[in-house]
C-alpha cells in the first residue's frame, strides 16, 4: 500500500532492466541498490552514453521518504565537457518509462534554483514547480556544499 502520491507500486525488486536504448542517448545499467544511505530508498544508477562515450549518470529512487522532497526521485548530472546536448532530458524522458513500470504516477525532481540548465531540462519534460525555495535542512549535506534552497518540481508519467 502507498503511503504518499510519490510512492511506487513495486519496491526493493530490480525490474528486468540492463541497459535502455533510447534514439539519443543509452542507459547502461551500473545496479540496482537495496537501500541508499541519505533516503533510505533502493535506486538504480546507470551511466548515461551517446555512441560509445559516457556522458552522464542517472539515478531512480524506487519509493518514498520525507527526503525524497530534497533528492528527488530522479538525480542526474552531465559530465561538463558534454553538457548543453540535452543529455539530460533525453535519459529524464527514458527514466520515466521505468517509473511508470513500478507504478509511479508522479515523480519528484528537485534542482538548485541557480541551475538553470537543469530547471530547463526538467521544464522541457513537462515538470511543473510545486515549490520555489524549499529549505535545504541544517546539516544536510547540500547545506554544507552551499545550497541552501531546492526547487521542486512535479512529473506526470
Amino acid at each position: 500500500m502507498n503511503t504518499s502520491r510519490y510512492d511506487c507500486i513495486i519496491h526493493h525488486k530490480l525490474l528486468n532492466t540492463d541497459d535502455i536504448k533510447g534514439p539519443v542517448v543509452d542507459l547502461k545499467l551500473i545496479g540496482f541498490f537495496n537501500t541508499n544511505v541519505e533516503d533510505r530508498v533502493p535506486y538504480y544508477q546507470f551511466q548515461i552514453i551517446s555512441g560509445n562515450t559516457v556522458v552522464g549518470q542517472i539515478a531512480l529512487r524506487v519509493g518514498f521518504s520525507e527526503l525524497i522532497l530534497i533528492h528527488g526521485h530522479v538525480a542526474y548530472e552531465i559530465d561538463k565537457a558534454y553538457q548543453g546536448h540535452q543529455y539530460g532530458y533525453h535519459a529524464l524522458e527514458m527514466i520515466k518509462k521505468l517509473a511508470k513500470d513500478h507504478g509511479y504516477q508522479t515523480i519528484i525532481v528537485t534542482c538548485a534554483p541557480d541551475n538553470e540548465y537543469s530547471q530547463n531540462t526538467v521544464q522541457r519534460a513537462q515538470g511543473r514547480l510545486l515549490i520555489r525555495d524549499y529549505p535545504v535542512p541544517k546539516h544536510h549535506v547540500y547545506d554544507f556544499l552551499g545550497i541552501r534552497t531546492l526547487n521542486i518540481y512535479e512529473l506526470k508519467l
